[in-house]
């Protein structure tokens, strides 16, 4: 079963990361490897690197935005702005 070249390089990425885990001898023989395959490497190891962060920063933004509903929805008093000026029914607390 032929698959298409895109699909191969992938593949081959994974390989050399997981030998690269354990193998110093493979690393060693990255150095063999056309410039083009090296900078492709390094390419995907910063994808990898930059999944935690970018999942976090996610996780973060959902927080932010179910926080700021609960905000809007239940703690601030109901109002309404009439050109300019901040009408509501809460009394003023100084």
């Amino acid at each position: 079963m032929m698959m298409p070249k895109d699909v191969k390089d992938v593949m081959m990425m994974w390989k050399r990361l997981l030998q690269s885990l354990y193998s110093p001898v493979h690393i060693a023989r990255f150095r063999f490897h056309p410039i083009g395959k090296a900078i492709g490497y390094v390419f995907f190891l910063s994808l990898i690197a930059t999944l935690p962060i970018a999942i976090y920063f996610i996780i973060s933004i959902n927080k932010t935005i179910d926080s700021t509903r609960e905000l809007l929805g239940e703690e601030l008093p109901p109002f309404e702005v009439v050109d300019g000026i901040l009408i509501s029914d809460e009394k003023k607390n100084n």
